[in-house]
C-alpha cells in the first residue's frame, strides 16, 4: 500500500519501507503517534519501529482478503495467490519480480501454490 509519512518528530529515518502493510496498520500507527491513551487496542500494527529501522522485515507474514463468495487472495512478501473476479480461476504471482501481476506462475510453482494454499486454508478453518 503506497503512502507517504511526514512526521519529523517521530520518524527518524527517511526512505522506503517494503513490508506488507494494511490500512489497519496506518490507523494504529497514527494512534500511537498521536499519544493515544484510550486503552483500546487497535487491530493494526504500529509501523513506527519498522519505519525507524528498529525492527526489520515485515509486520505481517501474510495479508488476507475476500470479496464476495468467489473472490479471495492471500499475499505474502514474495507472492500473491488468488481467485480472480474475472473467473479466470486460481492465480499465483511472483510479487518480487512481477509486482504488476502480468504473468500467472501457478502451473510452474506447485510448492509456492501449496504454501499459500495452506495459509488460506488455515484461515478458513
Amino acid at each position: 500500500m503506497p503512502f507517504i509519512v511526514h512526521w519529523p518528530a517521530g520518524i527518524k529515518k527517511s526512505g522506503e519501507f517494503n513490508g506488507l502493510v494494511s490500512s489497519l496498520d496506518i490507523a494504529a500507527t497514527a494512534a500511537v503517534g498521536n499519544g493515544d491513551t484510550s486503552g483500546h487496542k487497535l487491530e493494526g500494527k504500529n509501523l513506527i519501529p519498522y519505519l525507524n529501522g528498529d525492527k526489520q522485515g515485515s509486520p505481517h507474514a501474510a495479508l488476507f482478503w475476500r470479496r464476495e463468495a468467489k473472490q479471495w487472495a492471500v499475499r505474502t512478501v514474495d507472492a500473491k495467490y488468488l481467485m480472480n473476479a474475472k473467473d479466470q480461476g486460481i492465480e499465483l504471482y511472483d510479487m518480487e519480480n512481477d509486482p504488476y501481476e502480468t504473468t500467472n506462475i501457478l502451473k510452474n510453482n506447485p510448492a509456492k501454490r501449496k504454501e499459500l494454499a495452506k495459509l488460506w486454508n488455515a484461515l478458513e478453518q
